[in-house]
């Protein structure tokens, strides 16, 4: 009788396995995965990418550093029809454009005339291959329109440095090029990497820093105030940002408002204005103005 009973509940059981199989094979995603874990897992993707302790930029998560972030509200960046971006919040912010060579002939009362505050002049670069110090031909033109047109001036040097010696030669070419002249704003250091082939393509991040903080302290010795320029790329990817709080930042963007979680003092957000006095396209910026107390 016990024997019997034994089979009955055995075929009971083979009876039901292929319903267990079928059940189980629907509650499958692809590759044999649970639909409920994989369910999980994007959970927790879309939970990292809220969660302000993490960045999520450039296919991986960033942990987020404990130095100054932005405070500026998204919604209160507007465009208009003709592709210019104002700010509405705290004390707003003014516009200006960054120029070298490339732009060409500018009738600079005409910039002025266009709702033009300020001015961002290449003053020299270093060659991305080579490496050689050229200034701008075009610098000591337009520094004197610019101030004549009573826009406030500064300058930016594009480098390419690899070394911390190469960042303190650019530094002190440029405070030659300078010659004591005044400055209403800072001079930025632009680090870029403009190819696969340049020199600069496979600098590691702390070497990166290290030349920038020396460009900044040479500047700082010639009487300037200096400033660190850069793409979402460059800052979150290649520098050291905890290691440069002491000077304020200039963000490349390009977009209808910055993501940047950092603080930054002015955002280049297009690199295709117009502007009168200018044939050629310029870049557009936004200079924030600090609240007063």
């Amino acid at each position: 009788m016990r024997r019997n009973a034994i089979i009955i509940r055995l075929t009971a059981l083979l009876l039901l396995l292929p319903i267990a199989v079928l059940s189980l094979g629907g509650c499958m995603g692809g590759g044999g995965r649970l639909r409920g874990e994989r369910l999980s897992e994007e959970q927790r993707f879309e939970n990292m990418k809220n969660d302000p302790a993490y960045i999520y930029f450039g296919g991986q998560f960033l942990r987020t550093l404990d130095i100054p972030k932005s405070e500026y509200e998204s919604e209160l960046f507007l465009r208009s029809e003709n592709g210019r971006v104002t700010y509405a919040g705290g004390e707003g912010a003014v516009m200006g454009i960054d120029l070298s060579e490339w732009q060409g002939d500018v009738d600079w009362d005409a910039v002025a005339a266009d709702g033009v505050h300020f001015v961002m002049l290449r003053i020299a670069r270093r060659g991305y291959t080579e490496g050689g110090l050229y200034a701008d031909p075009k610098f000591e033109e337009y520094y004197a329109g610019a101030t004549g047109a009573g826009l406030d001036v500064g300058v930016y040097f594009f480098s390419q440095a690899i070394t911390v010696e190469e960042a303190e030669q650019e530094a002190q070419f440029l405070l030659e090029l300078l010659d004591g002249r005044e400055l209403a704003l800072p001079i930025a250091f632009d680090w870029e990497i403009p190819s696969r082939e340049a020199r600069t393509a496979a600098l590691d991040g702390e070497l990166l820093t290290d030349c920038a903080i020396q460009f900044c302290e040479t500047v700082q010795l010639g009487g300037y105030q200096p400033m660190i320029y850069g793409s979402l790329t460059i800052a979150y990817l290649h520098y050291s940002l905890d290691r440069l709080t002491d000077y304020p930042f200039w963000l490349a963007q390009y977009a209808d408002a910055p993501t940047f979680r950092y603080d930054f003092a002015i955002w280049q957000y297009s690199d295709s204005g117009t502007v009168a006095g200018i044939e050629k396209a310029v870049d557009l910026n936004l200079m924030f103005l600090p609240e007063q107390e």
